[in-house]
């Protein structure tokens, strides 16, 4: 995949992506966009240092148990989603405002258990439903790993474009449609960004739909650049210092 790197091209691509971000956060804040993700990317870095991590270890670990009893326990891998999450948040460097090896680990875990669990909810994401099937995944989880996919996380803009679709189609908003539109700009799906951005748009008050058609184009712009950048990287060959998870 293209987004599947280690090391320092992982820290490239993740400095690209967070210079798009930069570039779309004015607008998205303008609309919303904070309140339809839980933990967003700069809510992650403000105080989350202190005790707790003792609490979401324990969560994480009893998540696991349950997990090896029972590995398809959909209770559980949302448990462990969220544990994780936290803890990565808990492990984010709060000067830098990145994820380091040890939060990655986390992100790492956080995935491998949406993926389980997106198996055992199987109904793909339509950008273009306005509500959820009988057995679409649950939104709060889908809102959390579209911030573990992102440009500062484990920077797999197909997958945070995956989640942000769930976002979207349970919540059907224009902040909802604008964050599916930044995610899928930024993985070079112009097709979905454009749906999406229709969404938004029609979603809007009448008065705000000339302005949010205005930064629906200016994300997908800026996205395209991105993606462009990113595939530039990912052909220079080599693929760098693998990075090593911390143990826990």
């Amino acid at each position: 995949m293209l987004f599947d790197l280690k090391g320092r091209r992982r820290r490239f691509i993740q400095v690209i992506y967070a210079s798009l971000a930069i570039l779309m956060g004015g607008g998205l804040v303008l609309f919303g966009i904070g309140g339809e993700v839980s933990g967003g990317l700069f809510d992650a870095f403000s105080d989350n240092q202190g005790d707790t991590d003792s609490q979401f270890q324990d969560q994480l670990d009893q998540a696991q148990e349950q997990l090896v009893a029972d590995p398809d326990d959909q209770g559980a891998l949302g448990r462990k989603i969220r544990a994780s999450y936290q803890l990565a948040l808990e492990n984010a460097d709060p000067e830098t405002g990145t994820f380091g090896d040890a939060a990655i680990g986390y992100l790492e875990d956080a995935s491998e258990a949406w993926v389980t669990y997106l198996e055992l909810n199987p109904d793909a994401p339509d950008p273009d439903a306005t509500t959820p099937g009988p057995k679409t995944p649950d939104a709060a989880l889908a809102s959390l790993m579209v911030q573990a996919y992102s440009e500062v996380g484990l920077a797999d803009p197909e997958k945070a474009t995956q989640a942000a679709s769930l976002v979207a189609q349970a919540r059907a908003t224009p902040a909802s449609y604008l964050l599916l539109v930044r995610t899928a700009a930024q993985a070079g799906d112009t097709r979905t960004a454009n749906l999406a951005g229709s969404k938004a748009v029609q979603l809007s008050d009448p008065e705000q739909r000339k302005t949010v058609q205005e930064q629906v184009d200016q994300v997908i712009k800026a996205g395209e650049k991105a993606a462009a950048q990113a595939k530039k990287a990912e052909g220079k060959g080599g693929a760098g210092p693998a990075t090593e998870t911390a143990p826990r």
